[in-house]
This record gives C-alpha cells, sequence and structure tokens, in this order.
C-alpha cells in the first residue's frame, strides 16, 4: 500500500503587524497556529517549509534558512509543534522536520493545537505588508 498523508490547517493567515527591523526570534515574534490536522495510513514526520521570497507592495524579503538574515530584506523562521523556541528548527524552502513521531492515524485524523512559528528580521528591513506561503506537510516515514 502506497502512503497517504493530508494536512488541514487553521487559520490560514499568520500576521505578525508591525515589527522593527533587526528583531530576533523570540516572545513578540511569536504567533500560534491554532490548530493543524494530520491524517496519515502509516508512520509520518510533521514538517514545514516556506515561500524563499515574501512579496510586499513595494518590496520582497527573501527567506534566510541560516536564520543569520546578515543582508538587507532577508528574513528567517522557525517552527515548532510546542510552544517552545529552544526546540524550535529553522525553516528551509524544502520543509523541516517539527515532529518525527507521527504514526497512522484514525480516519478523523490527530489535531496538533501547540504549532507555533517565530520570525527574525535583518537589521535593514523595509517597512510593507509582505505576503508569502508556509506550508505544513507530512512526509512518510
Amino acid at each position: 500500500m502506497n502512503f497517504y498523508g493530508e494536512v488541514a490547517v487553521a487559520p490560514t493567515g499568520v500576521d505578525w503587524g508591525t515589527l522593527t527591523p533587526g528583531v530576533d526570534f523570540g516572545v513578540s515574534t511569536k504567533q500560534s497556529i491554532s490548530s493543524v490536522v494530520y491524517i496519515a495510513n502509516g508512520n509520518f514526520d510533521k514538517k514545514v517549509k516556506s515561500a524563499g521570497t515574501w512579496t510586499g507592495g513595494s518590496n520582497n524579503a527573501t527567506l534566510d534558512a541560516t536564520g543569520v538574515c546578515s543582508s538587507a530584506q532577508q528574513f528567517a523562521l522557525k517552527a515548532d509543534d510546542t510552544a517552545t523556541l529552544g526546540s524550535a528548527v529553522l525553516v528551509d524552502t524544502a520543509g523541516v522536520i517539527i515532529d518525527n513521531t507521527g504514526t497512522q492515524t484514525t480516519e478523523a485524523g490527530v489535531e496538533v493545537t501547540t504549532n507555533n512559528l517565530w520570525l527574525k528580521l535583518a537589521s535593514t528591513f523595509n517597512s510593507d505588508t509582505y505576503s508569502g506561503v508556509i506550508t505544513y506537510m507530512t512526509a512518510n516515514r
């Protein structure tokens, strides 16, 4: 049998509001994802990825998967399925594992309500409203 995995995320948007350039990962940049439901017919990893470029009205921002954000207009993300920054991992464009303990679920799936994202901005970062895609995934383990 082939692996089957499905993910449903609520809410479908995250809004960090107005942040100061140079802000680091921390309480002020924490955003909670209220519900992620995973459905799988076997063991699976929970993964997260981001688009490499987020677009604004007049500017673009580039994901720095190293988390350094040393160049202008770079941002970094950390994610975890807990509320603990210390266990969060840097997000990239391919998908990073935030939990590798998923097992076969019922048809209704397993709801995780402790998903969080943290944001970091380069010290030179233009004020704008940026849009980008963050994707939650399952992967066969």
